[in-house]
């Protein structure tokens, strides 16, 4: 395991993917072809919008952390390039 953020972030991303690659499978479904078909085959099971876009948005941040390693240490241009934005249900959100 990368003890790097992007490794971690990677890490992160690789072991939900399989996740919910099983949860799909064992319910008959093909396996997603490409991690973009997750959240599709995930709703076509019930699974909540907002469950479905924190999966997106972890799969969109390992692609750019393994593209550019700094987008999450926060070392880039001084902070985050990656905006945090508030999620539904949250605080301020």
């Amino acid at each position: 395991m990368d003890a790097t953020p992007a490794g971690a972030v990677a890490t992160a991303w690789s072991a939900l993917h399989a996740l919910c690659t099983g949860v799909v499978t064992a319910v008959g479904l093909p396996a997603p072809s490409h991690p973009s078909e997750v959240g599709a085959r995930l709703t076509s099971l019930g699974a909540s919008p907002y469950m479905v876009m924190v999966i997106e948005r972890l799969h969109r941040l390992s692609a750019d952390a393994l593209r550019e390693p700094a987008t999450v240490t926060g070392t880039r241009h001084g902070t985050m390039s990656t905006p945090v934005l508030p999620l539904p249900g949250m605080p301020n959100g």
